[in-house]
């Protein structure tokens, strides 16, 4: 079972901070959401003060692998459902390939939507030789989705990893489209193709970021914000003209894919 995904833009972030403004973004029309909550039991109720906000959620969390077997799999999950405060997830990933076989994790994970639990599932940082060997236990399955780096400054999945998925109708979902803080960010942000691109649309630096991974109609994108400007402005792209031919052709001479396959990025 394949799935592409209907929102090409999510949110993803660290702290409870967003908890302030978050109802005014949904109002927004801001509904493909990932949640990562590292033991923030406040912002885990954030559903029960916002239950009128459930139905546009879609709901993304993640799953360490020593917990992706019999038994660990169903506890964690009903637990993250409890401090949730929901009765199900749309998304259900395994963080990272562990030591657990693929094929143990895909049961537990189609148990969970037999269930009625989650409604889907998928995998994070998977480069193509494990997404080989999960689909060869996994192919008539929920899995519908591989979380990735993916960047202006890190294109390596466009070698091989990309289009493997596209042809299989399972998206990217790519996490630190605007890369993360840093050397990197800073020469992406302050380079001249990227700040000529920029003037043409009233973007500013990171909003050409962002449209540079919205482009590809099979990529998810889930920006990280903490404050509620930037991730208004993220919902600005959505709504305006996309990247040229040739506003594409010139980040592309700033900032080329490899022409070989490469380990999967991690910044």
């Amino acid at each position: 079972m394949r799935a592409i995904l209907s929102h090409l833009l999510g949110l993803g972030w660290w702290s409870g901070a967003l908890l302030v403004f978050w109802g005014g973004v949904l109002r927004g029309g801001f509904v493909a959401v990932l949640w990562w909550l590292r033991g923030n039991r406040a912002m885990m109720r954030c559903p029960e003060n916002m239950a009128y906000t459930r139905i546009p959620l879609y709901l993304v969390f993640k799953v360490y692998p020593h917990n992706a077997g019999r038994g660990h799999l169903r506890r964690s999950l009903e637990d993250s459902l409890e401090r949730l405060g929901t009765d199900y997830l749309d998304m259900y990933l395994l963080h990272w390939r562990g030591s657990i076989p693929f094929e143990e994790t895909a049961e537990c994970m189609e148990a969970a939507v037999a269930d009625g639990l989650i409604r889907r599932w998928g995998v994070s940082n998977l480069d193509l030789n494990d997404m080989r060997e999960l689909l060869q236990v996994a192919d008539d399955t929920h899995c519908c989705v591989d979380q990735v780096l993916y960047h202006l400054g890190s294109r390596g999945i466009e070698v091989d990893l990309l289009p493997w998925l596209a042809e299989r109708r399972i998206p990217v979902m790519a996490y630190c489209p605007l890369a993360q803080a840093g050397a990197l960010r800073r020469g992406l942000v302050n380079s001249e193709a990227v700040r000529a691109v920029a003037q043409p649309h009233g973007f500013t630096p990171m909003q050409v970021l962002l449209a540079f991974v919205l482009r590809n109609p099979n990529i998810i994108a889930i920006p990280r914000s903490g404050d509620p400007k930037p991730v208004m402005e993220n919902l600005a792209v959505l709504s305006s003209d996309p990247l040229s031919d040739a506003e594409y052709a010139e980040l592309n001479r700033a900032f080329p894919a490899p022409d070989h396959p490469v380990p999967l990025d991690m910044e």
